[in-house]
């Protein structure tokens, strides 16, 4: 009787791991569909197209980036509000981020983590990939408005910014 007991609840402990794995196979599937299914990927070849689109009056893209601003790639969370974009400018427009922005140092900044990584987001960009641990990329950080991130690169007239809004529940 004790050793059909002890069968009983090794077959009972081998049922409830096996439910606890697959629920949380399936919750981190959902959760990540969820994900994309609320991020939104749009490219515009220039400034004049991406605000023909309503990026401003949505208030998805700052107000700053230069109208010069051409291969413009963005994605935005509609859940937690946080947005990306990448584009290049004319090097003449370079003090773009001059009004609105404060130079800033990389440790100074919050970066994508790598669950939020994507294509197109450089890798010396996100936080705890390798190339951000050993970025000889020469960037000019700065801050903009209260929570936005920009990492300039002079040499490719290509800027990257980050925001990380923080939802304000009421």
């Amino acid at each position: 009787m004790r050793e059909e007991r002890k069968t009983l609840l090794l077959q009972i402990a081998a049922i409830i791991l096996c439910l606890i794995l697959f629920s949380y196979t399936f919750l981190s599937s959902f959760f990540e569909d969820m994900d994309r299914l609320e991020t939104i990927d749009v490219t515009y070849s220039d400034h004049e197209a991406a605000v023909k689109a309503g990026e401003i009056e949505r208030g998805w893209m700052p107000t700053y980036i230069p109208t010069s601003a051409k291969e413009i790639r963005t994605r935005h969370n509609i859940d937690t509000n946080n947005l990306w974009w990448s584009f290049y400018y004319d090097p003449k427009d370079y003090d773009f981020m001059d009004k609105s922005c404060k130079k800033a140092e990389k440790n100074d900044l919050l970066f994508t983590r790598k669950r939020q990584a994507f294509d197109w987001w450089p890798e010396e960009l996100i936080d705890g990939s390798s190339e951000f641990l050993d970025n000889e990329q020469s960037y000019n950080y700065y801050t903009c408005d209260k929570t936005a991130n920009l990492a300039v690169d002079t040499t490719k007239s290509k800027a990257y910014l980050w925001d990380f809004r923080i939802r304000e529940w009421e």
